[in-house]
């Protein structure tokens, strides 16, 4: 139990590390995002979860690397989950979410699931992208809400 809790503290230094001086459209320092993530996974989310949580964009948003996770000490287990979580120009969208569910990694998957709740409530955010981030979260979480009458 202490190793976890000393990997989610690890995680948390260098997401602060990697996003330090980066900031949102709002203003907002971009590091908030990857904790309001780790709080959407709510109480029963483990340390290992919330530690991808809050590295799940520093690959995709800063000059971070899978060598420099390595060299601070980030498990490659975590560092395998944030890497499925990280898009790349070569899939779309509905593929990347499609390869993630396929990798059946259960943390990565929770991850993107309250990634996407989160996104859906930000602000800005869910206007531009919110038929994409429903049509992602459904497939994620195996439901069809679009209303049959």
């Amino acid at each position: 139990m202490v190793e976890d809790e000393k990997v989610e503290v690890l995680a948390k230094h260098v997401m602060a590390e990697a996003f330090r001086g980066m900031h949102d459209r709002e203003g907002v320092p971009t590091y908030v995002h990857s904790i309001n993530v780790s709080i959407m996974l709510g109480p029963q989310a483990t340390s290992a979860e919330r530690a991808i949580a809050y590295l799940h964009d520093v690959l995709e948003d800063t000059e971070w690397t899978v060598s420099m996770l390595k060299a601070r000490g980030v498990p490659l287990k975590i560092i395998d989950s944030v890497v499925l979580l990280t898009r790349d120009n070569v899939h779309s969208y509905e593929e990347y979410i499609d390869n993630l569910l396929a990798s059946g990694d259960s943390a990565a998957i929770n991850v993107k699931i309250a990634d996407l709740r989160t996104n859906i409530t930000r602000r800005g955010t869910a206007t531009k992208h919110f038929r994409r981030y429903w049509a992602a979260l459904e497939k994620l979480l195996g439901v069809d809400w679009r209303y049959k009458g």
